[in-house]
């Protein structure tokens, strides 16, 4: 069983080590979405794919070392170290659960305000859009400085008559 912790806790600590990447790289997207560097941003996005992806392959591995040791593949920390012995595995187990969760709260709180910067940066793209495609309006006026579209429609700048 300790072998089962041993391995659990290498894991948690891959974990760890792959969402403290994921808070940088986070960070380092907020920086780019204000600097509008959309190649760099592209390249931040597929480096935080990678990272996800090998959560994703730890996450069965986790679950197995975790089967090992309570008998069921999912629960809460604080229940497996319950079932420990060993005060030293405890510790870092909890250790590193408290981090882990520091961590993910540190990147839900970044990715919600880079979602509101990349809104924003959306929004103003589309009204600039809306803006430079919106066929102009004549301003034209007729005698007393009233406008007068009527009066002055279809006239060209050349006087045919001449």
């Amino acid at each position: 069983m300790n072998q089962n912790v041993v391995e659990l806790k290498n894991i948690l600590a891959e974990e760890l080590d792959v969402y403290q990447k994921l808070l940088e790289l986070a960070k380092n997207k907020t920086k780019l979405l204000v600097e509008r560097k959309l190649t760099e941003l592209q390249a931040s996005v597929e480096q935080e794919e990678n990272l996800v992806q090998r959560l994703i392959e730890l996450e069965p591995l986790r679950q197995e070392q975790v089967m090992q040791i309570v008998g069921e593949p999912v629960v809460k920390l604080d229940v497996l170290v319950e079932k420990l012995s060993d005060e030293s595995l405890k510790n870092e187990l909890i250790n590193i659960g408290s981090k882990l969760r520091e961590v993910v709260e540190e990147i839900r709180v970044i990715n919600e305000g880079n979602q509101r910067l990349a809104q924003t940066g959306l929004e103003v793209a589309q009204h600039t859009i809306k803006i430079m495609t919106r066929a102009p309006k004549p301003v034209t006026y007729g005698p007393g400085g009233s406008k007068s579209n009527n009066q002055l429609r279809g006239r060209s700048l050349f006087d045919h008559k001449a």
